[in-house]
């Protein structure tokens, strides 16, 4: 084998080594901190699985919601991919996004009402540590925990 093949295949070797790492790690953070999984542990088995038949339910009806936003985003990106910016069209768009996604909130606010009214105080005591935590912009998956912080820091001066 002549040098250079020896090179590229050592060099091929050790990429391969540091995607499959690479990799692996993505699927290990993703069970660790995954979606929904691990996040309704402290609920009891009842409490888990109303919650999840209400949230099957509820996609249902949310795709128009979802398809909402994303045209929403579809007409942001296009206002701010054009040629000549238009800031009538900026803000008419920033105004439909908020209002899309305003919406979706208050939507998913009035799902979590029916739902919680059927927990037990222990279930909805668990609940709160991670609606709490979700609303304060804390425990998202790769959020920068000290953000808010140094946005409080930057804004009192």
């Amino acid at each position: 084998m002549s040098r250079t093949l020896k090179i590229i295949f050592t060099v091929s070797i050790i990429l391969n080594i540091v995607l499959i790492t690479a990799a692996v790690g993505y699927v290990h953070k993703r069970m660790q901190y995954g979606y929904g999984a691990d996040k309704y542990q402290e609920l009891s088995e009842e409490g888990r699985t109303l919650i999840q038949e209400n949230f099957k339910e509820r996609r249902k009806t949310m795709r128009p919601v979802f398809n909402d936003v994303r045209k929403a985003k579809a007409e942001m990106e296009a206002v701010l991919s054009a040629d000549i910016f238009d800031e009538q069209a900026y803000d008419a768009a920033a105004k439909n996004l908020l209002d899309v996604r305003d919406g979706m909130s208050r939507s998913m606010s009035e799902n979590a009402k029916t739902f919680l009214k059927e927990l037990s105080v222990e279930d909805r005591k668990a609940m709160a540590k991670q609606m709490t935590k979700r609303l304060s912009g804390h425990g998202g998956k790769g959020r920068d925990k000290g953000r808010m912080e140094r946005f409080k820091e930057r804004n009192s001066e």
